[in-house]
């Protein structure tokens, strides 16, 4: 069963009710924010369950349920933590969430392979679950290695050594850079002001150019006695 790409936000419970032989759900792509504690019940023959690309930050359902899932995808939600235990499960993947533990890698005795890349494990960390996985025969989803990054095969870490004060510098220069910026922008602003200040300034020049040449006309003209020859704007200045 796949209700993947629309827009759900929970699932309730008992929302499965009667799917006791359903084997596949796919729930990728959605709005998912909470699961209740009951929201699987009867899928006591479920063996891969995708979550993926939701908005979760927890599991609040019995897991206890899931008697027989063997394949769980998590990728891409709002994991901090997870400590869920499942204890059929050969597969997991837990990928881009902001996980600093993984306290559940423990525990899950049948677990086979896992995806745990793009989280916030601390470089020490990371060294202590790879050597768990390494011992204990589970294996590792690894990623090109970025040589800017700290890692370990490819997953990135966050070294707890950095201090803040490393960081100082950088901030400085950024610093720098936005007070640049808002000058830039400020002088930017100025130039506009100005412009139109000398636009309007050519505007009333003008204007006070035709009065003085109407003015001019109008002197003339009465001296030399010519009014009946005024034009229309004349007489509208005069």
């Amino acid at each position: 069963l796949s209700i993947a790409y629309n827009d759900l936000k929970t699932i309730p419970d008992d929302c499965f009710k009667g799917l006791t032989s359903l084997k596949t759900l796919i729930l990728r792509q959605n709005n998912i924010t909470r699961l209740y504690r009951n929201s699987f019940k009867d899928l006591i023959g479920l063996s891969y369950l995708d979550i993926s690309y939701n908005k979760l930050k927890e599991i609040s359902t019995n897991v206890e349920l899931l008697t027989n899932l063997k394949i769980l995808e998590l990728q891409y939600n709002y994991f901090i933590k997870f400590d869920y235990v499942f204890p059929t499960l050969k597969m997991l993947s837990i990928r881009g969430n902001s996980l600093k533990e993984l306290k559940a890698l423990y525990n899950m005795s049948n677990l086979n392979l896992i995806d745990f890349r793009e989280n916030d494990f601390s470089c020490k960390y990371l060294w202590s679950i790879l050597n768990f996985c390494t011992k204990n025969n589970k294996k590792f989803v690894k990623s090109v290695p970025n040589p800017n990054v700290r890692h370990y095969y490819g997953i990135n870490c966050f070294d707890e050594s950095s201090s803040s004060e490393n960081w100082t510098p950088y901030l400085d220069q950024l610093n720098k850079g936005v007070d640049n910026f808002n000058l830039t922008l400020k002088n930017k602003r100025n130039f506009h002001s100005g412009i139109q200040n000398l636009s309007d300034l050519i505007e009333k020049i003008k204007d006070a150019r035709i009065i003085v040449d109407f003015s001019r006309s109008i002197h003339v003209k009465k001296h030399y006695e010519e009014l009946n020859k005024m034009s229309v704007s004349e007489i509208l200045l005069l």
